[in-house]
């Protein structure tokens, strides 16, 4: 059972979506054990997922039907996300992955700065990838924050259906941490099933553009982006010399993003757009 009165990171709480994440849930789960409460927000797992979370002393939450399609695959990530921060016990809330790790250098950071008398609305966190056990300190896309530490009081809501943002009340201020999660790598082929699952809601969510619209809106940024993680990608290959990020790893994500704008500009060329049943949870 996890301690509370006595926690490290009193008045916050660590917040895990999963679905048949038995494989790396026990590990993220005892990532953030040092929390005044654990909450296992779950999409109707079918594996042991929901068992090592009541096991562990976890809160179990049911991911809202009213963000997922008729076969409960998740397409709004940022309204199960809103639902947590309703249902959370604290004041703050620290969002984990199932595959995600937070360390103990994270969680002191957390709690200094939760505790300070005038705290920031959100903090972003930056992400390390960990690949055969190897934290890896050199790819393209560091330094990499996301905002997942944030204060109930100061989200007013969040942006995106997968890479979800959440957008604070004005005047509201986003502190960086210094403190790295880890997001240990899975295989690329697995990667790579997820990234298609990615492309596809792109290309779902895209389908009222017009061609000009498609070329102004996704094209020409997203291979703008592109472009930048190549220069990147040579910049770090040559200037880094720590750990670096496998070359596969990189190369694929180049590849990632390049789909995209195909994915979400083919039906212009008389492809059928994929449909909600294609998509990965």
């Amino acid at each position: 059972m996890f301690k509370t009165s006595d926690s490290i990171v009193t008045g916050c709480t660590a917040a895990i979506l999963s679905f048949n994440s038995d494989a790396t849930i026990e590990a993220a789960i005892h990532s953030v054990q040092d929390f005044d409460e654990v909450i296992i927000c779950d999409g109707g797992s079918t594996d042991n997922t929901r068992s090592i979370a009541t096991n562990l002393g976890c809160r179990l939450l049911n991911q809202p039907l009213e963000f997922k399609d008729s076969n409960n695959r998740l397409l709004d990530i940022g309204g199960v996300r809103e639902h947590i921060l309703k249902e959370a016990a604290n004041d703050w809330v620290f969002f984990l992955d199932s595959d995600e790790l937070g360390t103990e250098n994270l969680r002191l950071a957390i709690y200094n700065l939760i505790s300070q008398e005038e705290p920031p609305g959100a903090a972003a966190i930056p992400r390390l990838f960990v690949v055969d056990g190897q934290t890896i300190e050199c790819a393209m896309t560091y330094p990499s924050y996301q905002r997942r530490l944030v204060r109930r009081d100061a989200v007013e809501t969040y942006r995106g259906s997968q890479h979800d943002v959440p957008v604070l009340f004005a005047g509201e201020e986003v502190v960086n941490l210094d403190e790295p999660q880890l997001v240990p790598m899975p295989p690329l082929r697995e990667l790579w099933t997820r990234w298609a699952a990615y492309r596809r809601r792109e290309e779902l969510k895209h389908l009222d553009l017009s061609i000009s619209e498609w070329a102004t809106r996704v094209a020409r940024p997203r291979m703008r982006k592109v472009w930048w993680l190549a220069y990147r990608l040579a910049r770090c290959r040559v200037r880094c010399t720590g750990t670096q990020l496998p070359l596969r790893y990189e190369l694929g994500r180049l590849a990632n993003d390049s789909l995209y704008v195909w994915y979400t500009g083919r039906r212009f060329l008389g492809f059928r757009p994929g449909a909600h049943e294609d998509i990965w949870r």
